[in-house]
């Protein structure tokens, strides 16, 4: 229990960049936190709740760190100064009616119940490469000592490590004064970078030669779900159907052949709104900070697979091919007395099958 307190407690202090001076503080919310939800040892119930026999409220529930407005008395201001003053939220004091705040020009934690929250703004302060030198000696592993050899035992990492990590990684503050005035973003939107992916692709016979390729790539991977797409798709056939087509080939005596789609990603349309920044050294003189935006898939986006997917289904279906119910990568054509028209598809690939002489 002291290492899930204290990992929560290094998440709480870190995703906000406050000192360690708060320690106390983050202490208290971390057992508050671990204490209200539900748990399956307790049918259902609340820790808390169980222990104290007092229901628990959540409608003053805060997040720790956030930005406070404390009202300030009547009788301590005037008329011309500002009614409230900006402080930050520690926690919870058990049989204090109010919040506990920090004061940031008195510099001493102080209690209130008049308080404004804003919880989309978090201090962080403390957002540095530079490690504290201090925290590194207090963390710090005891040196291993020669002995008795023993087994190592794999870490589990649960739901709560897994949000920890990213609430000390994710920021979408800029850190550099590159990436501060890398663009004009649209408001709520990122715009993602790209690259080019030079390729050497040799010739497919003698005649033929060296061929230098470029492809134009975004960076897909700095795509957020739910605002840059929302669902993804990789349409791959399954083994099982494509042995039962090969198994049909040899007993209807039919003819197969092999195709690829060049660029295929390229011809799917997109569905949200998607910003990309320009490619370097095809930058216009005087719109530097300008972004793209994208109006067809590219490669490297999340959603490129699935939206030429989408494309490629509905011409098929418009020109009376048949999806199967079973595998969603096998399309047929029926025709009257004679063997059915069968294409495969495997991404970009497709296996298509036909008559003969038909």
């Amino acid at each position: 229990m002291n290492r899930t307190i204290a990992k929560k407690v290094r998440y709480l202090r870190l995703n906000v960049g406050l000192p360690k001076q708060f320690w106390a503080e983050a202490v208290n919310m971390a057992v508050y936190l671990i204490n209200i939800p539900p748990r399956k040892t307790l049918e259902g119930m609340v820790a808390q709740e169980v222990w104290t026999e007092v229901d628990i409220d959540l409608s003053n529930f805060r997040i720790f760190g956030c930005s406070a407005y404390m009202l300030i008395p009547s009788d301590e201001r005037s008329k011309l100064y500002s009614k409230s003053k900006k402080n930050i939220f520690l926690c919870f004091e058990k049989g204090v009616k109010g919040f506990k705040l920090w004061d940031y020009e008195a510099k001493k934690r102080i209690f209130s119940r008049d308080v404004v929250f804003d919880e989309q703004y978090m201090v962080e302060q403390a957002r540095s490469e530079k490690i504290d030198q201090q925290d590194e000696q207090e963390e710090a592993k005891e040196e291993d000592v020669a002995g008795r050899p023993k087994r190592v035992k794999k870490v589990k990492y649960d739901f709560e490590d897994m949000v920890g990590c990213a609430l000390l990684v994710e920021s979408d503050v800029p850190l550099t004064y590159k990436e501060s005035i890398v663009s004009l973003d649209k408001e709520g939107k990122k715009a993602i970078g790209c690259k080019l992916v030079f390729i050497r692709k040799p010739g497919m016979s003698e005649k033929e030669f060296l061929k230098f390729k470029a492809r134009l790539v975004a960076k897909g991977y700095s795509q957020r779900k739910g605002v840059d797409y929302d669902e993804i798709f990789s349409h791959v056939i399954r083994h099982t159907s494509i042995r039962i087509v090969l198994s049909l080939v040899a007993s209807w005596d039919i003819h197969f052949e092999q195709m690829d789609v060049k660029t295929a990603k390229l011809h799917g349309d997109l569905e949200e709104e998607i910003y990309m920044e320009q490619l370097e050294g095809f930058v216009k003189p005087g719109e530097e900070k300008l972004v793209c935006r994208l109006r067809k898939s590219l490669y490297g986006l999340k959603k490129a697979p699935r939206q030429w997917y989408k494309r490629f289904d509905s011409y098929m279906q418009k020109i009376d091919y048949q999806r199967c119910e079973y595998d969603c990568c096998v399309y047929i054509l029926s025709r009257d007395g004679r063997p059915p028209i069968l294409l495969l598809l495997y991404v970009d690939d497709m296996l298509h099958c036909w008559e003969k002489y038909g």
